[in-house]
């Protein structure tokens, strides 16, 4: 998840209260609106989410460390498994405080050798770092099982939260109806990896397009170019022609989705944080549809605001899609209160920044330079 997409409103509040904030990534598409926004943004040329060399792990670090001697920040917010681990140890080599987020352990806690590796090495980021934050207990248990991590260290939060005025379902001009006809439209959201189920959804769909051919399905997101990571553009292609899927690549405004959209759909099992596109759903009033996963069965309670399903399992997910669409309206309507309802009470990110900003402010002062990489 990009560094726009959900750390600005950190940036802003750390601005607001004083801070001169530099932000560190690697150049994508929203590189040049974040320059044309007059941010205050460093490139980060060696970073390779797929690179896994020894050389290219130390060029990771050594840019890390060039970098940091530039910019000289007073403290650092880290996040994701790269800066965790090597943006902690240029940080500590040159005794700037940072904190680390755990914001899901994605693939490589699906590869039992690379994480026991990778275990190693984030034992001794969490001792050099000041703090570790987690976005779900389930990671912070699995690190205090592991003993990766001092329990004193250790802070939970819920996701990286919402702004629930900026995600609010009084922006949408319509919203389902069983009075005015209307067939239920469901959406995934996500980097479309087969670990977000996006075959179990595609099946599933085909099942239920048989017995309610006017209800839809869409698929939002990034294309893979690798078949056996996730969805090309030849699968979308097919899928799209089969009648089952309409496809949507990538949008700027995730809220002009889900204003179209009646019910967001995770089916994964890909070891979340918790997922930013589920929270916008609960933000929104979506009731949900997703997996007892880690991260996704954070936001849905069953069959009070969604359904829950086994992960990998397409029958218990058609199931799920055939609830929802057999829902009385007056049920509907409290699911969709219901999301909203527990968007403000667990996944407010007013909360969750003012711990962010607690945190800078117990280790250095306004007016000096805070780094986000």
């Amino acid at each position: 998840m990009h560094i726009m997409k959900v750390r600005k409103s950190l940036i802003r509040i750390l601005e607001d209260s004083g801070y001169d904030v530099e932000i560190i990534t690697a150049r994508d598409k929203y590189f040049d609106i974040l320059i044309h926004e007059e941010y205050k943004i460093h490139e980060l040329h060696a970073l390779n989410s797929r690179g896994q060399s020894l050389f290219e792990q130390f060029r990771v670090y050594y840019e890390y460390k060039k970098l940091y001697k530039e910019i000289k920040p007073d403290f650092i917010f880290h996040y994701t498994i790269k800066p965790n681990i090597y943006g902690t140890f240029a940080a500590t080599s040159l005794k700037i405080p940072s904190v680390i987020t755990i914001n899901g352990l994605g693939q490589v806690y699906e590869n039992p050798l690379l994480f026991k590796t990778v275990s190693v090495i984030f034992k001794l980021a969490c001792k050099q770092s000041k703090a570790v934050i987690f976005q779900n207990a389930d990671d912070l248990n699995l690190f205090l099982s592991k003993k990766l991590v001092a329990k004193n260290k250790t802070v939970l939060v819920n996701g990286s939260g919402i702004d629930c005025e900026l995600f609010s379902p009084v922006i949408c001009k319509n919203s389902y109806s069983k009075k005015n006809g209307e067939s239920l439209k469901f959406a995934l959201t996500a980097r479309l990896l087969w670990t977000k189920g996006l075959k179990e959804y595609y099946e599933a769909a085909k099942k239920i397009k048989k017995k309610y051919p006017l209800v839809t399905f869409y698929i939002v997101g990034y294309l893979q170019e690798d078949p056996k990571i996730g969805v090309t553009a030849g699968i979308i292609k097919l899928w799209q022609e089969s009648g089952i899927i309409k496809f949507l690549d990538a949008v700027s405004d995730i809220r002009e989705i889900l204003c179209e959209c009646d019910v967001a759909v995770l089916p994964s099992y890909y070891r979340e944080g918790v997922p930013r596109v589920l929270i916008e759903g609960l933000a929104m009033a979506k009731p949900i549809i997703t997996t007892d996963s880690v991260g996704c069965k954070e936001t849905v309670i069953d069959n009070w605001n969604g359904f829950k399903v086994p992960v990998k399992n397409t029958e218990l997910l058609y199931n799920a899609l055939e609830n929802m669409i057999l829902l009385p309206e007056e049920k509907f309507e409290k699911f969709r209160n219901n999301s909203r309802k527990l968007a403000i009470e667990k996944f407010n990110e007013k909360d969750i920044l003012k711990l962010y900003l607690n945190l800078a402010n117990k280790h250095c002062q306004p007016s000096t330079s805070v780094s986000i990489v």
